[in-house]
């Protein structure tokens, strides 16, 4: 099993609190199911343009 390093979990907060705050989101926003989906859609591409 893969262990993200906790600079990066660090790092995902950072931009994500910046996204809710710079575009004047609710944090719901970033949680629940679609936000799920796109975020394992978006990090599939991203290890596939790694190969």
């Amino acid at each position: 099993s893969y262990s993200v390093p906790r600079e990066s979990k660090d790092a995902l907060t950072d931009a994500l609190t910046q996204f809710i705050i710079l575009n004047n989101r609710p944090f719901e926003t970033v949680n629940g199911e679609g936000f799920t989906n796109l975020i394992n859609i978006v990090l599939t591409i991203g290890c596939g343009l790694l190969d």
